[in-house]
């Protein structure tokens, strides 16, 4: 199931839901990935059984849909191009102008891509993978683009941008890694390495970029708040039970939301402005998914 959340003063709500049914006429399929169109008039939702379709989510109404190796990652360049990263070790742009026709896929690993991400002009994708690797693509040509490769020792799922500075990118790896790192790709060294003794499973910037918050798995499911400036953690956000399977920040920048495997939604109150107290600021509310099935 799919579901629109909405913020306000009253907490949150499930604006409204719809199920990804499965081809064929089976069973509703597991949902893998949804990314919004930067202009909010479209999203993307696609299956564990490979079908992906595109939304238009003024009217929630089905514009169109293929059927590809199951997409676990998406990224949109600007409002007409996404890529998605499929578990077939390729990415695929969609041109979403013209739905119907997509892009030849270009192969960025050998395993599972577990993230995408384009930076802000639109001109590098980073790809974190399963096998241990993030790839940056540059050039508008991915397919003939010059690369570079990062290893470590865990599988990337967790990979952003800066939206701020030029060429900054974020990564959090995996449980034999646990560790954010901060490249600055221009100079081609990292400017942050913290230690998070546990596995990253998302990494969302604050709005100044002098903070990330991140997601934590199994053992620590929790969101912490990291200091850039001195590497360390200032706060520890708790409320799930069960790790946490993803984030995402409100287009405001001023709530992030967390989808856990205790099957609850929760909407934090991070970043909000004219807070009375810090409390306040860090406040949640919380939307179990079993009331929206």
């Amino acid at each position: 199931r799919v579901t629109t959340v909405t913020t306000g003063s009253s907490g949150i709500n499930a604006e409204y839901g719809y199920v990804l049914p499965q081809e064929g006429g089976r069973d509703g399929d597991l949902v893998t990935c949804v990314g919004w169109k930067p202009d909010a008039t479209k999203h993307i939702v696609s299956g564990r059984y490979g079908t992906t379709k595109l939304w238009d989510s003024t009217v929630c109404k089905l514009v169109s849909s293929h059927i590809s190796p199951t997409v676990y990652s998406c990224s949109w360049r600007d409002n007409n191009l996404v890529s998605l990263g499929r578990g077939d070790g390729t990415v695929l742009h969609w041109d979403v102008r013209t739905p119907e026709t997509l892009h030849r896929p270009f192969s960025a690993t050998s395993g599972i891509i577990c993230g995408v991400d384009w930076d802000r002009e639109g001109e590098s994708l980073a790809v974190g993978c399963n096998d241990n690797k993030v790839q940056i693509f540059r050039n508008t040509n991915l397919r003939d683009s010059e690369t570079l490769t990062m290893v470590y020792q865990s599988a990337v799922k967790a990979i952003s941008w800066n939206p701020l500075q030029r060429g900054v990118l974020a990564t959090g790896s995996g449980q034999n890694d646990q560790r954010v790192v901060v490249w600055d790709l221009i100079s081609g060294n990292y400017k942050n390495c913290i230690d998070t003794k546990s596995q990253v499973t998302g990494l969302i910037w604050s709005p100044s970029c002098n903070q990330l918050i991140t997601s934590h798995g199994h053992f620590d499911p929790n969101l912490r708040l990291w200091e850039l400036k001195n590497s360390t953690n200032t706060c520890k956000l708790t409320g799930h039970t069960n790790m946490i399977v993803s984030i995402a920040k409100s287009p405001l920048n001023d709530h992030i939301i967390s989808l856990s495997a205790d099957e609850s939604l929760r909407v934090w109150n991070i970043f909000a402005k004219n807070n009375a107290s810090n409390k306040s600021r860090l406040s949640s509310s919380v939307l179990s998914l079993d009331k929206i099935r």
